[in-house]
């Protein structure tokens, strides 16, 4: 749905989005691009989480509030706590607690 319609349309719940996570209005079609890629790569080595890529999503949180980053954080906590165990399917590969 274009946003200019769901203003008109949901003036309310626009409102909403803009006062609590304004980053699924600036959302750009790059973004779902890549959201994409994600999934089909599925059958690719899964990406290392490193330091920086917590570190920017703190900042994330912090600045902006997103929700998009938190739910990025979680399935991230989830990869961490099941490092070890080989039966569940994780999203990241935690290689060790010591900082990298």
């Amino acid at each position: 749905m274009d946003l200019a319609k769901l203003q008109k349309t949901d003036p309310e719940f626009y409102k909403y989005l803009q006062d609590n996570d304004r980053e699924l209005l600036d959302f750009k079609a790059q973004d779902m691009e890549f959201e994409d890629d994600e999934e089909m790569d599925e059958t690719d080595e899964k990406p290392v989480l490193t330091s920086e890529i917590l570190k920017t999503w703190q900042r994330s949180l912090i600045e902006t509030h997103s929700l998009r980053t938190l739910r990025k954080l979680l399935v991230a906590f989830k990869s961490a706590a099941y490092m070890n165990d080989e039966d569940v399917e994780t999203k990241w590969r935690v290689d060790s607690a010591a900082g990298k």
